[in-house]
């Protein structure tokens, strides 16, 4: 199991708090459920300090999913979500170009609607919630916001926007294999779902990072 540090913490709503078994527990993970308004928020509790310390992780490829569980596989679809909302809302605030503010509003939109599908489905289909020891989506969380933090102006729009182009451009490629691992039909239904979605995001990523400057090698430098 991975001791990560970051003490992720998973709510459902403001109702009454129900904890969902030990695994969870084990994990760091609270699940609280409101029955009126099943809805779900992953927030980490990060220090800024931490993202300057740890190694910095390979973006993941096909491979390094080979053999991935239901609850690794849903671990890393939220934590991505939390990357993409995270970030975009810097976006929305620090961004200089109109058509990066509304790619981020686009963002923030999307991922918050499947990220909470995805955390209602992990508790009503009991995929649990285990993040992979190769799945590094939560440290470079912590450095692209620590990059994203410290620029403004044209310099903010350029890297936010390289940042989204190399998540989208990883989401695109682990999708299909990320659905054929999936072992609960519902899982691979959510990913199969989301994949157009992607591709679209990818694109739209590609577009608004060239009108701000970014090159394509700039692009594909993961």
């Amino acid at each position: 199991m991975r001791s990560n540090g970051l003490g992720w913490t998973m709510m459902l709503g403001l109702g009454a708090v129900l904890m969902v078994g030990s695994a969870a527990e084990a994990q760091g993970i609270r699940v609280a459920k409101d029955a009126n308004n099943p809805s779900v928020g992953v927030t980490p509790a990060r220090t800024d300090a931490r993202a300057h310390t740890m190694p910095a992780g390979p973006m993941l490829d096909a491979g390094m999913v080979r053999n991935w569980t239901d609850a690794n596989i849903t671990a890393h679809l939220i934590l991505g979500d939390s990357l993409e909302i995270e970030m975009s809302r810097l976006a929305i605030t620090k961004g200089s170009s109109a058509a990066v503010r509304e790619f981020a509003q686009m963002m923030v939109a999307d991922h918050s609607a499947t990220s909470q599908t995805l955390k209602r489905e992990m508790v009503d289909e009991q995929w649990g919630f285990a993040p992979h020891p190769a799945d590094m989506t939560d440290e470079h969380m912590i450095r692209a916001l620590t990059e994203l933090r410290g620029l403004s102006g044209a310099a903010f729009d350029r890297a936010y926007m390289r940042h989204q182009v190399m998540h989208h451009d990883m989401l695109v490629r682990l999708s299909e294999p990320l659905a054929d691992q999936a072992k609960d039909d519902d899982l691979e239904q959510e990913i199969e779902k989301m994949r157009p979605t992607i591709r679209n995001h990818l694109e739209r990523a590609r577009t608004v990072a060239r009108a701000v400057g970014v090159t394509d090698a700039q692009m594909m430098n993961h």
